[in-house]
């Protein structure tokens, strides 16, 4: 910071007076430095064009380097050095911008930075660009391995690793140095409302097919998404494919009360899709013949039905097209069973009680009682003792009618555990296990005893 002042003096040197004092401040500025373009910088830009008469223009990228409490940056474009004839003057307060679109040509660059309207720094260095617009040549268009493909998904036995199911495959020669494509594929020759898949190999598993004709062709893409001419228009013929219903197991539903009537149950019941399909129709009869069934119209492959009483079941489905029209025949039909059953009751163990210890006097037979309460319509029930309490090994294992039975022979000494079902004159209605009941076997003289 810098005082002055002016006096004002006679001839003779006498002070006559003085001025108040004022002050003005001298700041170095650091000026940026630009980093792109480089001095005397030549680029050469290939476009992608539309049409042959778009405009060749190009743009490059102006850095440089922050200036430190700056706020904002200035920069010009111009096409002399002088820079009378200017393209561009930008601020802007990032420290880097984007040219504006030019033409083949020679330009001009520098920049400077503000920190305010009033205080800024020298210009950067000038920088020249030479820059040179051409047109991108269009990338050679794919030949076809196949131009007419026949597919039936029902006896396809053609697959590929990418694919779970067998699908129609389209293959084309890959032109040197092309790593992009774009396949289009529609149902009308013109391609009015076709899909596109951009693939990064020379073939590619169409899964989303439809029944029917549909017409295919590839681009061959460059770099930077110039398509080229199309390759020759291609055919694929599939075979209507029927919905195939996913087997089913019976239904099998436990009660509890016999005097009860069997609730009312679903069944899930799917299959596979049918591609083009906007929905199904799903056929519900107890006859095979389908006399008076009932129908269900769903958007996916899965359905649960609800079954208001057993018996047997006959389904079969067809897919539907956008109109609600037949796009498939019906299914082969798949037949199912709702069961309803009350098994018999678990037994309820009686005695001996649970951790109950039997004391012998002597390594002999043991003679013990196992006892549990009858149940109706049991035929036999089976008995298991085992020193583990999951049964793993079984020490015993036998059937006796009585809801009782006396062990006779010899039990190893220690924890011991039983358990008891219900065994019916059909196997499925017998009961489940009861828990185990733990008792030990204690013999005098015999480490366990003490």
């Amino acid at each position: 910071e810098f005082f002055w002042r002016v006096k004002a003096l006679t001839v003779s040197g006498q002070e006559l007076n003085k001025s108040a004092t004022q002050s003005f401040k001298v700041i170095r500025m650091d000026r940026p430095v630009l980093t792109s373009p480089s001095l005397e910088q030549s680029l050469t830009f290939e476009m992608k064009i539309d049409t042959e008469d778009a405009d060749l223009k190009g743009s490059f990228k102006i850095a440089w380097t922050p200036v430190e409490d700056s706020k904002k940056y200035r920069y010009q474009i111009a096409s002399d050095t002088q820079f009378q004839n200017l393209i561009t003057d930008q601020w802007v307060e990032d420290v880097e911008a984007l040219s504006p679109l030019l033409f083949t040509g020679q330009y001009f660059v520098k920049v400077r930075a503000e920190k305010d309207p009033e205080r800024f720094s020298a210009w950067t260095e000038t920088h020249s660009v030479k820059m040179i617009v051409n047109k991108e040549v269009r990338p050679p268009a794919p030949v076809l391995v196949k131009n007419k493909i026949q597919f039936n998904p029902a006896t396809s036995e053609t697959r590929t690793p990418s694919s779970e199911l067998p699908v129609p495959n389209l293959s084309w020669q890959k032109p040197e140095g092309i790593t992009q494509f774009k396949v289009q594929v529609a149902k009308s020759k013109n391609f009015s409302n076709s899909k596109v898949y951009t693939i990064t190999s020379d073939q590619f598993d169409l899964k989303d097919y439809k029944p029917g004709t549909s017409y295919f062709r590839v681009f061959s893409m460059s770099p930077r998404g110039l398509a080229s001419l199309p390759s020759e228009v291609g055919t694929i013929s599939v075979s209507f494919l029927d919905p195939k219903i996913i087997p089913m197991k019976d239904l099998v539903i436990n009660g509890s009360d016999k005097t009860l009537p069997a609730p009312a149950s679903e069944m899930l019941v799917g299959w596979s899709a049918v591609p083009g399909a906007k929905q199904y129709l799903l056929e519900l009869d107890k006859t095979e013949s389908f006399e008076n069934p009932k129908q269900f119209e769903v958007n996916n492959t899965t359905v649960p039905i609800l079954l208001d009483k057993p018996g047997t079941f006959h389904v079969r489905v067809t897919a539907l097209d956008l109109n609600g029209q037949a796009l498939s025949r019906r299914s082969p039909l798949e037949k199912f069973n709702y069961i309803y059953r009350v098994p018999l009751s678990i037994p309820l163990l009686i005695e001996p009680y649970d951790k109950t210890t039997v004391f012998l006097q002597q390594d002999t037979d043991a003679f013990v009682w196992l006892e549990w309460k009858t149940i109706q319509d049991a035929k036999n029930y089976q008995l298991d003792i085992s020193i583990s309490p999951s049964f793993e090994k079984l020490t015993l294992s036998t059937q006796t009618k009585e809801p009782r039975y006396l062990i006779k022979g010899k039990l190893p000494p220690g924890k011991l555990y039983w358990r008891v079902r219900a065994i019916s004159e059909k196997e499925e209605l017998s009961s489940d296990w009861t828990g185990p009941r733990e008792f030990s076997i204690l013999i005098k003289g015999n480490e366990t005893f003490q």
